[in-house]
């Protein structure tokens, strides 16, 4: 989602509880290549990008690809993290705030 909204605070941000390496960072904008992601990450990661960009595009057929891979409960909860990020990248966008503001991990802030 950072990569799509172009949130420079967003494309800092790193988190010790994704799981997430440099690498797989590095090769999230071709994820569908990448033999660092697994099927089931390629596809949250399809759905996040036709939700911020062709979100008319997921249709049924889409869905059951979803629900071959995911629960009900962890598709709504990839929806609502989708949106979360979607949203709060675009705000940070528009408004500037990413140009003003620097991402400090909580550990380095010392909390």
């Amino acid at each position: 989602m950072a990569i799509i909204n172009g949130c420079l605070l967003c494309l800092q941000g790193r988190s010790e509880e994704t799981g997430m390496t440099e690498a797989a960072y590095a090769d999230v904008a071709t994820f569908r290549t990448s033999p660092l992601f697994s099927d089931r990450e390629k596809l949250a990661l399809e759905y996040a990008e036709l939700f911020a960009l062709d979100h008319h595009s997921i249709d049924d057929a889409f869905f059951e690809r979803l629900r071959n891979e995911f629960t009900d409960p962890e598709i709504v909860d990839l929806t609502f993290f989708t949106g979360r990020a979607m949203s709060f990248g675009r705000l940070t966008h528009v408004l500037g705030l990413d140009d003003a503001c620097e991402f400090v991990p909580p550990v380095a802030a010392g909390r």
